[in-house]
């Protein structure tokens, strides 16, 4: 019921909120915009509404799901009190290092060119378009759902659980294939093992934005079968499509696959080491 009500029905609402807004300035007279949106494309200010407006309505819904259904607070989520600051740069390092290892599997079998060309401007406005987008799938996969999944069946099936509805999320995306799904699950189990290491939502937020903002504005590549998050880089990607990913990027790829399983083995080996330097404080 969450996933229809909240994670569908936000996208809903805000597709109607931003008809409005589109209808209304087109009413006083706003232009200039409109031949975009025609061809299919959103201009970047429209584009960072329409991610923020989801957010807010995302969270709403959520915070009235925790609230009226959960009889619980905010705090559940794991997003107050929990070193913020330190889980923040400590998820983004993560998706650094994540994002490192599939540019240098691209680069070193010679499948991947990366030219630079950035601006400030679209590395800013990216940046501005794609936290709310991390956010607000943390929120709802990570934050609520994980843990209504782990109270019914333990942590794991909470951790895998959501991190097939969160693949199924992205069903529509442009190119999708198979091995796209099964990495965008491996990303979700990866954000998972890192909010329980962490402790915090903030920690796999982080990395979450920084998997994206590296793939798309950074390195010019698509994030999740689209492209809209060039920041003006140029990737050149070459080689078998079943590697590489093809249209829907590297994410559609085994090299990607690749990445993500190491990942998810270096965030399982940490987490059996706090718990067993847990144990040891316990029981000294």
């Amino acid at each position: 019921m969450y996933c229809v009500a909240v994670v569908f029905g936000s996208q809903l609402v805000v597709g109607a909120l931003l008809g409005v807004t589109v209808v209304g300035l087109s009413l006083i007279g706003v232009t200039g915009w409109q031949g975009e949106v025609l061809e299919g494309r959103l201009p970047a200010w429209l584009l960072a509404l329409s991610t923020w407006m989801e957010l807010g309505v995302l969270a709403l819904a959520t915070w009235g799901f925790l609230r009226f259904l959960d009889r619980a607070g905010w705090r559940t989520l794991c997003m107050i009190g929990q070193h913020w600051m330190a889980s923040t740069l400590s998820g983004g390092m993560l998706g650094a290092l994540a994002i490192g290892v599939l540019a240098a599997l691209l680069a070193l079998a010679g499948w991947a060119q990366f030219h630079s060309g950035w601006t400030l401007n679209g590395l800013v406005t990216n940046a501005i378009v794609l936290w709310p987008v991390a956010l607000a799938e943390e929120i709802a996969f990570r934050g609520y759902l994980l843990a209504l999944l782990a109270r019914w069946r333990g942590w794991w099936m909470g951790a895998v659980g959501s991190s097939i509805l969160f693949s199924l999320a992205h069903l529509l995306n442009p190119s999708l294939n198979f091995v796209a799904l099964v990495n965008i699950a491996l990303a979700g189990l990866a954000f998972a093992l890192a909010l329980r290491v962490g402790g915090s939502l903030w920690l796999p937020t982080a990395f979450h934005f920084i998997w994206n903002y590296l793939l798309g504005p950074v390195f010019g590549l698509p994030v999740s079968g689209l492209t809209e998050f060039s920041a003006g880089a140029v990737a050149q990607v070459s080689g078998p499509p079943l590697w590489t990913g093809g249209a829907f990027g590297p994410e559609g790829g085994l090299a990607a696959t690749l990445a993500l399983v190491m990942v998810c083995l270096v965030l399982q080996a940490l987490d059996r080491a706090r718990r067993t330097r847990d144990e040891r404080l316990a029981n000294p």
